[in-house]
C-alpha cells in the first residue's frame, strides 16, 4: 500500500491504477486498500469500477464516514446528485461534525439552486472544521452567487491564508480582480495558478483577458491560443483573439477570428463587429448584412442602427438613411446628435455646427481604421499639401522653430507630415480614442481632448495654426477664426480646408458634412481683418470614386 500512495501523491496516477490491479489478484484484502482504489478508479474516470470497489470498502467498515463521502463524490461525478446527498447525508449520520460532507452536500445543493441549503451546509462545514479551505471557497463563491461581493472578497481572501497554494481559489480571486478592474493583481493570480496547473486552459484564456484588457495584445493573443491549444472550452476565444487583433490593426486577422466565434457563438456583438470592418473595408453591402442581422438579434442598439444609416447614405440611398435615424431618434427622442442628422437628410433648418457629442462619437468608433481608410480607400492627401504650403510660406531656417497648433489633429496624419518644422506642437480633438492613436505617434508635445474653439483659448504666440478636413463639422466659421487670430503672433498663417459649396454662405449637406462658398470665406476674412494670403481649388478626398473639390485657405495675421 505504501508504494502505491508514493505514487499517488507523486501524481503517477495511471502506474497507482496498474499497481492497484496487480494487487487485488494478489491479495485482495482491506477496506484501506479498496477505497485507495477507488480514488484512483475516480480520478481516471472509470466511476462505475471507483463505486464498485468503494462499496467494497463500506461492507468491511460500514461506520466509516470518509468512504460514504467518497462514495457521495463518485455518485456526483456520474451525474447523480440524489444518490450523491444520501451518500453525504450516510457519512454524517455516522459523524455529524465530518467537515467533508457538509462541504460537499452544500455543492450539491448548489447544484440544484438550492442556495439557502447550500449555505447552511457550507456554514456547518466551517464551523466543524475552521481550517477547512475547500469549504471556505465553496462559502465565497456562494456569496458572490448571491450578490454579495464585500463579504465574497473577505471569504476568498481567509480561504487563500488558509492554503495559499490551492488553485482553485488562486483562480477565483483573479476572477475577483478582473471583476474589479485590477489588471495587474489579476494576472498576478492567474500565473501563480498556472504554476500548480500549468494545463490550465481557463485560466490561459482569463490571464489573456487580463492583458488584453492592459493594453498587451501581443501577449494576450499568445495566451489566447495556448488555451486553445490545450482545449479551452471557453465559447469566447476567438471574439477576444479577434479583439486583440482589432486593436492591433490588423483587420484581416480579427475579421478570420469573428467569423470563427460566429461558428460557435453567433451574437450580436459579433455580428456587430464584423459590420464594423467590412464597413471601414468599404464593404458596404456584405457589412449591411451583417449590421442587420445584429439588428435583428438586438433591435434597441442604436450603434447598429447608426451604421446602417452611415451606410446607406454611402450607398446614395437617403430615403433608407432617414428611417435607420427615425428608429434612433425613437429610442433616443432628446439626443441631439440623431436630430441634427435628420435635419441634414431632410434638409431641414438645423444647428451652424454638428453636436461636440456627434463628432466625438463619429471619430471615436473611427480611430482604429481612420489612418488607413482615409490613405487607402479615400486617397486622402491633405497633410502632404499642407506640407507643400509650409514650404512656399517659411524659410528653410524656420524648421523645428515653429510652434505649431493642429485643430481637429485626429490620429495624428498632419502631424507626423509637419513634424520636422515644429519646435512645439499642439493637437487639439474632441475624440479621446483619436487622441491615443496620436499619442503613439510622438510628434506632438501636447494633446488636448475638447472643442477646438474652447481649448485654442489658453494658448498663444503660435507661429501657425492648421485644421485639414475640420471645417467639414463646423458651419460658422467666425467664432474659431476669431480666436485662432488671437492666438497667432503677428505675421503668423491660418491654413485650413473647406468643401467648396454652391450655396451661400455654407450648407449642411446630406452626407452630414458641411460645404462653404466663397463668398462666405472672404467675407471672414472682411470682418475679421485677417486677409486670405493665397485661397487655391484642390481634390479633398475621393469619394464614390470621385474626387470631393475643397479650398485651401492660407490666412495670414498682420503685422
Amino acid at each position: 500500500m505504501e508504494s502505491i500512495n508514493a505514487l499517488l501523491n507523486k501524481g503517477r496516477i495511471q502506474e497507482a491504477k496498474s499497481a492497484c490491479d496487480a494487487h487485488a489478484q494478489e491479495d485482495p484484502q482491506g477496506h484501506a486498500f479498496w477505497h485507495t482504489y477507488a480514488i484512483i478508479e475516480t480520478q481516471l474516470g472509470l466511476f462505475q469500477d471507483a463505486l464498485t470497489h468503494v462499496q467494497r470498502a463500506q461492507k468491511e467498515l460500514p461506520k466509516q464516514p470518509n468512504l460514504h463521502n467518497s462514495e457521495g463524490n463518485i455518485w456526483l461525478r456520474l451525474g447523480k446528485t440524489e444518490e450523491a446527498i444520501q451518500s453525504y447525508e450516510s457519512a454524517l449520520s455516522i459523524d455529524s461534525t465530518y467537515a467533508p460532507a457538509h462541504n460537499n452536500l452544500g455543492n450539491c445543493f448548489l447544484k440544484q439552486e438550492n442556495i439557502d441549503e447550500a449555505e447552511k451546509a457550507y456554514l456547518q462545514a466551517i464551523r466543524h472544521k475552521p481550517s477547512f479551505a475547500d469549504a471556505h471557497f465553496n462559502y465565497g463563491r456562494l456569496l458572490l452567487a448571491k450578490g454579495n461581493l464585500t463579504s465574497a472578497i473577505h471569504v476568498l481572501q481567509h480561504a487563500h491564508q488558509l492554503n495559499p497554494d490551492h488553485p482553485a481559489i488562486l483562480g477565483q480571486l483573479g476572477e475577483l480582480q478582473l471583476l474589479e478592474e485590477n489588471h495587474s493583481e489579476a494576472i498576478s493570480f492567474f500565473l501563480k495558478r498556472l504554476q500548480k496547473q500549468p494545463k490550465h486552459a481557463t485560466t490561459y484564456h482569463r490571464l489573456a483577458l487580463a492583458r488584453l484588457k492592459q493594453g498587451e495584445f501581443e501577449a494576450a493573443i499568445e495566451g489566447l491560443h495556448k488555451a486553445m491549444e490545450l482545449g479551452a472550452e471557453d465559447i469566447d476565444c476567438h471574439y477576444h483573439l479577434a479583439t486583440c487583433y482589432m486593436e492591433l490593426g490588423l483587420l484581416k486577422e480579427a475579421l478570420s477570428h469573428y467569423f470563427q466565434q460566429l461558428e460557435v457563438d453567433p451574437d450580436a456583438d459579433t455580428y456587430y463587429n464584423i459590420g464594423v470592418i467590412l464597413m471601414a473595408q468599404e464593404h458596404h453591402h456584405d457589412s449591411m448584412t451583417y449590421f442587420a442581422e445584429a439588428a435583428r438579434l438586438d433591435p434597441a442598439n442604436i450603434d447598429t442602427l447608426l451604421n446602417m444609416g452611415a451606410i446607406a447614405l454611402k450607398m446614395g440611398k437617403p430615403r433608407l438613411a432617414v428611417d435607420y435615424y427615425e428608429q434612433c431618434v425613437a429610442l433616443d427622442p432628446n439626443n441631439q446628435e440623431y436630430q441634427h442628422i435628420l435635419c441634414a437628410l431632410k434638409q431641414t433648418p438645423g444647428q451652424a455646427t454638428k453636436p461636440a457629442i456627434y463628432v466625438k462619437n463619429l471619430f471615436d468608433h473611427y480611430a482604429p481604421f481612420y489612418d488607413q481608410h482615409l490613405t487607402t480607400h479615400l486617397k486622402y492627401s491633405v497633410p502632404d499639401t499642407i506640407a507643400c504650403y509650409l514650404e512656399d510660406f517659411f524659410d528653410e531656417s524656420d524648421k523645428k522653430n515653429l510652434k505649431i497648433i493642429d485643430l481637429g489633429c485626429g490620429t495624428g496624419l498632419l502631424g507626423e507630415t509637419v513634424r520636422d518644422w515644429k519646435k512645439q506642437m499642439i493637437g487639439i480633438d474632441l475624440s479621446p480614442e483619436m487622441i491615443q492613436v496620436a499619442e503613439q505617434k510622438n510628434c506632438y508635445e501636447e494633446l488636448v481632448v475638447g472643442d477646438i474653439a474652447e481649448r485654442i483659448l489658453p494658448y498663444k504666440h503660435a507661429d501657425l495654426v492648421l485644421a485639414a478636413d475640420v471645417f467639414t463639422y463646423v458651419g460658422d466659421l467666425s467664432l474659431i477664426t476669431q480666436r485662432v487670430k488671437n492666438t497667432l503672433n503677428d505675421g503668423g498663417y491660418f491654413i485650413f480646408t473647406v468643401e467648396k459649396g454652391l450655396i451661400e454662405p455654407f450648407q449642411l449637406q446630406q452626407t452630414i458634412r458641411y460645404t462653404h462658398h466663397r463668398k462666405y470665406l472672404d467675407k471672414l476674412s472682411t470682418d475679421h481683418d485677417f486677409p486670405i494670403i493665397t485661397i487655391d481649388n484642390i481634390a479633398l478626398r475621393r469619394q464614390k470614386g470621385k474626387p470631393v473639390d475643397g479650398y485651401v485657405v492660407v490666412m495670414q495675421k498682420k503685422h
